[in-house]
C-alpha cells in the first residue's frame, strides 16, 4: 500500500488507479474504493488470506477477524500488515486501512483509500490515498470496531 500514498482523485471517486481498483472488483467509477484498493493491493502482494474480492469494507470482517475491543484490552495486538476496519453505527457500511506502524495500544499509523489527507473532510470518502494517524474507538457511532490479520505468502 506504500507505493499507492499520495493517489488522488481526478474526480468524485475516480482517475486511472482508482478506476483499476474498482474493475478489479467489478464496479464501475465513481464507486466507493477503500475496499476494492485493498483487494487490489492483497491480490498484489498474493496474500494467502482472506481470497475475498469486493468493495465493502464490512465485508473484510471475517471468522477469524477480532473485535477493537480486544485491542484496547491487550487481549490482542496488532501488527503492521493488519486491516483496520471501521463500522457505520450497526449498518453494512464502513470504511477500511492497513496498519502501517502500531504507536501503542491505542493508537495506529495506516493507509487507506477514499479518505481526506487531515483531520477536515471525509474520513471515509475523502479524495485520495494517505497515511493516517488513528485511534482505536470502537464505541464511537463511526470507529475502527474490527481487526483482520491476513497471511501473507
Amino acid at each position: 500500500m506504500q507505493g499507492r500514498v499520495g493517489i488522488r482523485e481526478r474526480s468524485y471517486n475516480s482517475g486511472p488507479e482508482i478506476d483499476h481498483w474498482l474493475r478489479h472488483v467489478g464496479l464501475s467509477p465513481r464507486n466507493p474504493y477503500c475496499a476494492a484498493c485493498m483487494t487490489h493491493a492483497l491480490d498484489s502482494a498474493k496474500v494467502a488470506w482472506p481470497r475475498i474480492r469486493t468493495g465493502l469494507a464490512m465485508n473484510y470482517r471475517l471468522r477469524g477477524s477480532f473485535k477493537a475491543t480486544d485491542v484496547l484490552s491487550g487481549k490482542v495486538v496488532l501488527l503492521p500488515g493488519d486491516l483496520v476496519i471501521w463500522q457505520k453505527g450497526n449498518t453494512i457500511y464502513g470504511h477500511i486501512g492497513v496498519v502501517e506502524t502500531v504507536v501503542d495500544r491505542r493508537t495506529v499509523i495506516t493507509i487507506e483509500a477514499n479518505t481526506s489527507s487531515g483531520v477536515r473532510g471525509s474520513q471515509r470518502d475523502g479524495d485520495g490515498v494517505y497515511r493516517r494517524r488513528r485511534l482505536i474507538e470502537p464505541y464511537n457511532y463511526f470507529g475502527i470496531k474490527y481487526a483482520t490479520r491476513p497471511r501473507y505468502a
